[in-house]
């Protein structure tokens, strides 16, 4: 159904002389090669895929958990309570430093992925062997043992001041996550920075059918969310407004 409306989309566009040229995924790539394939702007129009960075973000802490579940198969633990575990604290830790080194840098893809990588290596060092060379250097750096260095000063210990501390033992099996997720080819997708939200977009419009749940509370709530938006994308394909139902009065 996503991509026949955003067929129907692409083609209305050109009667109303402009043209999509950026399509935000969501990571799934069905949509984008439908309309590429349709060619509906013609040859001469490539149509361009951007991610969106929530999405992007999230893949890592999927990936991570991915990793740490796949060698508790093999009875190997990588997660667990212990210093250095790749915990699920850490896992989500880490995962927002990566989101916030695509938009802290977002432009740039150099500087995104030297951002991206700084978080991991800074992850695993340690008092024997420090690797903060990716870390910003300065006075206000995030990083303590760089912000140490420029004032002139012995960094604090590592145990007292890496939030989200990893085994150098583990890195092998993470690495090639990050590798993944700091490509140039997904970087650049990242460059302009979008966020593409649809549930929270649903979740606007779901009010209008809500009513007093007395059991099966979670499935009903998820039901009157499929209903709201086959609702809400059926009305932006026949070109109506996308107001589902009635609203309130807006206030400025």
């Amino acid at each position: 159904m996503e991509m026949e409306a955003a067929l129907v989309f692409w083609k209305r566009s050109v009667s109303l002389r402009f043209r999509y040229v950026t399509l935000v995924s969501d990571g799934d790539c069905k949509t984008f090669n439908y309309l590429y394939d349709k060619k509906v702007y013609g040859s001469d129009v490539k149509i361009r895929k951007e991610e969106c960075i929530n999405h992007i973000s999230k893949r890592l802490g999927t990936g991570l958990r991915t990793v740490v579940k796949g060698w508790r198969a093999q009875g190997v633990t990588l997660g667990g309570k212990a210093y250095g575990s790749l915990k699920e604290a850490t896992i989500k830790k880490l995962t927002r430093y990566y989101q916030n080194a695509i938009l802290r840098y977002k432009g740039d893809v150099n500087a995104m992925k030297t951002a991206i990588y700084a978080t991991l290596f800074h992850s695993i060092s340690t008092e024997k062997k420090p690797q903060h060379s990716k870390c910003p250097a300065g006075t206000d750096s995030w990083c303590f043992y760089q912000s140490a260095i420029a004032k002139g000063k012995i960094p604090d210990k590592h145990k007292l001041k890496i939030g989200t501390p990893i085994k150098e033992k583990y890195l092998p099996k993470i690495l090639p996550i990050y590798q993944r997720l700091a490509s140039n080819e997904l970087l650049e997708r990242c460059c302009t920075y979008h966020i593409f939200d649809v549930p929270t977009l649903q979740e606007s419009k779901v009010w209008v059918f809500e009513y007093d749940f007395t059991s099966k509370v979670v499935k009903r709530q998820y039901a009157m969310k499929k209903v709201t938006y086959a609702l809400f994308l059926q009305k932006y394909v026949n070109g109506q407004s996308c107001q589902v139902g009635r609203t309130e009065d807006s206030h400025s």
